[in-house]
């Protein structure tokens, strides 16, 4: 069966070419999908207009393709033998456009009248979260030692790793930061994953207001040596010299440190 381009109803391209879509904002069907650095953008069947102006947009872009659907599989455009890698995630995982993307490039302006006092920074819903890629977990001491029993060599050396509480004689277990790769990064029960490299967020989730990391950490009282951390209790500054490479060993140490003060709260 031959197919043309008004058969597609999928494309894929670069995810660091997502702004030129803007233009598609409030035009059809367009859902958005982003996994491993690659956008894929799905639509209904509808007016042919959409979808030529969906072509001129991406086909010159290197890396994007069309696909059409027949029978259980994805066909790239032209092509006789599906291809696997489309993602067949739930409908729910798919957000529309106009979330993602802005429609165009913003522009500052002055405040209609000056603030009646100090702004405080918050959390709020992060519409481009599935654009972030994790960059740091927190999780509890015993967690980790569970996973670090099972994991390998290579595993444990693609992290650093900080011990940060609680203090000497508290009854509440020891948590552990890991920074690393999205790749290195474990999956754990209870874990909190964060996105960011010198002020780290909750992924899902951004400061408000949404000023750039460094105007952030400023107001923070980061130093140039402290990892800046916000999540729903506060900002916690740690310092990069408390980071080390993780091992069974480092977290086994840990552990000893940690074992007298979790038996005194029996």
């Amino acid at each position: 069966m031959t197919a043309n381009w008004k058969d597609a109803r999928l494309a894929s391209l670069p995810v660091e070419d997502l702004p030129i879509l803007a233009k598609l904002r409030g035009r059809g069907d367009f859902r958005l999908l982003i996994k491993r650095q690659v956008a894929w953008l799905s639509w209904e069947p509808g007016s042919d207009d959409d979808a030529h102006v969906l072509l001129r947009l991406i086909l010159p872009l290197a890396g994007a393709a069309l696909y059409v659907e027949r029978g259980a599989h994805w066909y790239r455009l032209g092509e006789y033998l599906p291809s696997f890698d489309v993602p067949r995630g739930d409908l729910a995982d798919w957000v529309p456009l106009e979330r993602a993307i802005f429609p165009e490039p913003v522009e500052g302006a002055r405040p209609l009248r000056d603030p009646e006092g100090p702004m405080p920074l918050r959390l709020v819903r992060d519409a481009l979260f599935l654009a972030r890629l994790a960059s740091g977990l927190r999780c509890s001491l015993s967690i980790l030692r569970f996973w670090a029993e099972r994991a390998t060599s290579s595993q444990l050396a693609a992290l650093c790793g900080a011990w940060i509480g609680p203090d000497s004689g508290a009854a509440t277990e020891a948590q552990v930061f890991l920074t690393g790769s999205s790749e290195s990064l474990p999956v754990l029960p209870e874990g909190v994953r964060f996105w960011g490299t010198d002020l780290l967020v909750p992924l899902g989730l951004r400061v408000e207001p949404n000023l750039p990391a460094a105007a952030i950490r400023r107001a923070t009282g980061a130093r140039h040596d402290e990892l800046a951390v916000i999540d729903q209790d506060g900002i916690e500054l740690i310092p990069r010299t408390v980071f080390g490479r993780l091992s069974r060993a480092s977290i086994r140490m840990i552990e000893e440190r940690q074992r007298p003060a979790t038996e005194a709260s029996r």
